[in-house]
């Protein structure tokens, strides 16, 4: 895990040495172990919030998807139990995924 404060311009993933591949539509390459990665162009970048705005939300298309088929429940669809993911919440702390539940959603 990285999250490092580096001065800006300075690679995070040269810094720590993350292997990666080339991507096929953008410039960037992607991490290499990542079972998911998404390649993307910037649509939007929004000053949040708008009176003081102190970050940004970024809206992105996205280009092309890379899945590895080891997460997959079949052909359409991640199984989110195999990605067994890491959120940062913010600061030092951070969670799992492991506890989902699913909902009835409104038609």
């Amino acid at each position: 895990a990285t999250s490092a404060w580096l001065p800006h311009g300075v690679s995070e993933i040269e810094t720590v040495g993350i292997p990666t591949v080339s991507s096929v539509r953008v410039a960037p390459p992607r991490i290499a172990a990542a079972a998911v990665a998404f390649e993307c162009e910037v649509a939007e970048i929004k000053p949040y919030p708008a009176e003081n705005p102190n970050c940004h939300l970024i809206f992105a298309r996205v280009l092309l998807a890379h899945v590895d088929d080891a997460v997959l429940a079949d052909e359409r669809h991640v199984d989110s139990a195999r990605l067994d993911l890491v959120g940062r919440l913010g600061g030092s702390h951070y969670s799992h995924t492991r506890d989902t539940f699913s909902m009835i959603r409104p038609r």
